[in-house]
């Protein structure tokens, strides 16, 4: 059997700033997790230079090609280097190619490293 409880004025604006202190400690650690999750699942994206020449592909996107790309960044003082890591670009796209030495952009899709732009030097 459960007792009525009567709460005076004072017990009630504790229990008000309770839950407040709750929900704004809740609302906080929503906005960490959001962060987290979109760093961990946003648009990841690499660029740097062709280690060799990527065909375009052939079957619409069916039949992919593939090419290593050395990937390059801007160092904390703002010098352009070779990171000394390399990935694999996946291509499905039959109208995108490029040369060695070529600069190109990537983005992860689906788990592969996808060519979204090739410079047109070669």
């Amino acid at each position: 059997m459960t007792e009525a409880v009567t709460l005076g004025p004072k017990a009630l604006e504790q229990v008000r700033a309770v839950v407040r202190d709750f929900e704004s400690r809740l609302n906080t650690r929503m906005r960490l997790q959001q962060r987290r999750v979109i760093g961990a699942s946003g648009v990841s994206v690499v660029e740097g230079y062709l280690d060799g020449a990527l065909a375009a592909s052939s079957g619409s996107g069916t039949t992919a090609t593939t090419a290593t790309l050395s990937k390059w960044r801007v160092n904390t003082e703002g010098t352009w280097e070779d990171t000394g890591d390399n990935v694999t670009v996946t291509n499905r796209d039959d109208t995108l190619s490029g040369g060695i030495s070529d600069f190109c952009i990537a983005l992860k899709i689906n788990g592969e490293w996808r060519p979204i732009w090739v410079e047109c030097a070669s």
